[in-house]
């Protein structure tokens, strides 16, 4: 489901740097999120694939997409990333949910895929809930 007026709230979790450019929220409801993103070859490691420390960016937008989804005004404070498999430049997809939501701690679960559905990364953000801006 896409809530409209929540996928823009969100978006201000995107971080300012050219290779965000093409992120489009998908799916937006409380306590979930997913984009797609067109990954350039500026983000690519000398392998070719995607560099881990995009695709660790990703997943923390997602999670702090999460929070704010929720209400939250939030910062990452822990994360686990998993590498499964090399991410190919290109099209990928990004998910991610609330499995905790406290008042000082929200857990998220993300997940980075091929548009088919290969899971390629995932990971587990630990954010810490801060006192909401004025």
């Amino acid at each position: 489901m896409l809530d409209r007026e929540l996928a823009a709230k969100v978006m201000k979790n995107v971080t300012a740097q050219a290779e965000m450019a093409s992120l489009q929220v998908t799916e937006a409801e409380r306590g979930h999120v997913a984009f797609e993103i067109d990954v350039p070859a500026t983000a690519a490691n000398y392998h070719g694939s995607v560099h881990g420390g995009f695709l660790a960016t990703l997943l923390e937008v997602a999670a702090g997409m999460v929070g704010t989804s929720l209400d939250l005004n939030n910062v990452a404070l822990t994360s686990a990333v998993n590498f499964i498999k090399r991410a190919p430049v290109g099209r990928l997809t990004v998910r991610c949910d609330a499995t905790h939501a406290g008042r000082s701690t929200i857990v998220t679960r993300g997940t980075v895929s091929t548009p088919e559905g290969k899971l390629l990364t995932e990971a587990t953000f630990t954010l810490f809930v801060l006192p909401l801006e004025a």
